[in-house]
């Protein structure tokens, strides 16, 4: 009798990204209500960076407290983007002016731009901080999986 299973490819789940999204619509509600300065609102985003970084570091430098520090970052995520979206808002309406299409065309293009330069600061700051420990792309391959996963799903 033939016991092998097939080997298949991964499969996008639909509900995997629905944590992610409930704790985005949670975070963005006090944005809204607050509306923090632009000043508050790139000292948090950078600061959430930071952070994520430090967790996504500290995940692989001592695997006895990796579930703790993943899951922290993945709690962390969608607040962070939300702070990068309303920062975004605030560029856009900067260099859009009052007209609703520009601003909104400038606001997606700030978003792009913040979003690929956050990820390439992390992405710096990662593997300087795994590299001195002899993990260099360990700690980066974390801060990926648990900070831009939510975006898509999950994997499986």
């Amino acid at each position: 009798m033939n016991t092998t299973k097939a080997i298949t490819a991964p499969t996008m789940t639909s509900n995997a990204s629905t944590p992610w999204m409930a704790l985005f619509v949670l975070a963005t509600v006090p944005l809204f209500m607050l509306q923090p300065s632009i000043a508050v609102t790139l000292q948090t985003v950078a600061l959430l960076s930071l952070a994520m970084v430090a967790l996504a570091h500290m995940a692989v430098a001592d695997h006895k407290h990796f579930d703790t520090a993943y899951l922290a970052i993945k709690l962390v995520a969608p607040l962070h983007f939300a702070m990068m979206i309303w920062l975004c808002v605030y560029i856009g309406r900067e260099i859009g002016g009052a007209s609703f299409a520009a601003s909104y065309l400038a606001s997606i293009a700030c978003l792009f731009g913040i979003v690929a330069a956050d990820a390439v600061a992390s992405a710096a700051l990662a593997l300087v901080a795994g590299s001195c420990r002899s993990v260099t792309g360990l700690s980066l391959v974390t801060l990926i999986s648990a900070k831009y996963a939510g975006l898509m799903g999950k994997v499986e």
